[in-house]
């Protein structure tokens, strides 16, 4: 064989291997688009309160895989719980920057700042369809020094999502308040206080205080579902994402403390976040 009649199959030969060593482009990132797949979710968590407020706490962003998102936003000096619609591309955008940010192989537990009070422990969770992972940070809003070491360059990046979040909420289409379908109601029976008059009633006459958490019963939680639902919801804590037990109320000659928590949609679906 000639070197004429040769070469077109060496350049042919030459062109694969050269592919086989040119960068491959980076694969999308695909995700679960079903209404009760999980894909973000972010959750605060007051260090400092009791193990009943904690249990309280609502996630403040759940995005779900059909780009349904129920979040939390400040406003009228209380936090509001808002539903509303995240289009597509920027469902892709926002995960497509997480994954950039190489969270998925983010370690659990990230370095704690040093401060001088309280501060809340921040916890996410991502799922993608190849991978998951969850983290928890403590103090997130903390400002790090400049020559802080690298092993706060994770906790850096946390920063970045979070304030990446914050974007997503703000282009988000169709905002409406959420209304729960049903709530968890917290209720501990409680000794009278020492001036009962200026204990208020309990407001809701569907829901009986009494019969759920009976004398010596301690704390109970109790699921409510339809429209006292929505009435506890309403006169009690409208709204609020990171409820506070309120109380005492007046039942009768017996008083109660209770809190309460709206129930999201496919919470079987959350993730375990430890220390929750």
């Amino acid at each position: 064989m000639s070197l004429g009649k040769g070469l077109p199959a060496l350049l042919a030969i030459a062109v694969v291997g050269l592919a086989g060593c040119l960068p491959k482009p980076e694969e999308p990132v695909e995700w679960l688009e079903r209404e009760d797949a999980v894909i973000v979710q972010m959750k605060t968590v007051e260090s400092a309160e009791s193990e009943l407020a904690q249990r309280l706490a609502v996630p403040d962003f759940t995005l779900y895989g059909d780009g349904t998102l129920i979040y939390g936003t400040d406003g009228a000096g209380q936090t509001q719980l808002l539903q509303a619609k995240l289009p597509e591309d920027a469902v892709r955008d926002l995960l497509e920057f997480i994954v950039d940010k190489d969270f998925l192989v983010f370690g659990y537990q990230q370095p704690t700042p040093e401060r001088e009070t309280e501060r809340p422990t921040t916890y996410l969770y991502v799922h993608t369809k190849l991978e998951a992972n969850a983290v928890g940070a403590y103090a997130l809003d903390s400002v790090l020094p400049e020559d802080a070491g690298k092993e706060w360059e994770q906790f850096r990046r946390l920063q970045e999502i979070n304030e990446r979040l914050d974007e997503a909420r703000a282009v988000t289409e169709g905002q409406s308040e959420f209304v729960p379908e049903a709530v968890v109601l917290f209720v501990e029976p409680t000794d009278p206080p020492e001036v009962v008059g200026s204990v208020a009633e309990w407001p809701i006459a569907g829901i009986d205080l009494a019969a759920i958490a009976p004398a010596g019963s301690g704390l109970v939680e109790r699921r409510i579902d339809g429209s006292e639902a929505g009435q506890a919801y309403d006169g009690i804590i409208l709204g609020a994402t990171q409820a506070s037990v309120v109380g005492p109320f007046r039942q009768e000659d017996r008083f109660f403390f209770v809190g309460l928590r709206p129930i999201l949609p496919y919470e079987e679906h959350f993730p375990e976040f430890e220390g929750t």
